[in-house]
């Protein structure tokens, strides 16, 4: 058996700006809640709205611009 070298995602090791990781993190959030509700993953899906919930209160506002 040949021992296999761990290389990490790309994701892990790339330094996002600070929106992009909050978007990034809620975009896995939300794709853990999807599959946790098609597989009735009831402590899944209770971890993943609480996570959630704390995104959304600690979200800072962006600057947008107007049009």
């Amino acid at each position: 058996m040949t021992p296999r070298t761990f290389a990490p995602a790309a994701s892990w090791t790339h330094k996002l700006e600070s929106e992009q990781k909050q978007e990034h993190d809620f975009s896995n959030v939300l794709s853990e809640f999807g599959y946790a509700v098609l597989r009735q993953d009831l402590m899944m899906m209770k971890f993943c709205e609480c996570e959630l919930k704390r995104m959304f209160r600690e979200k800072k506002p962006t600057k947008r611009r107007r049009r």
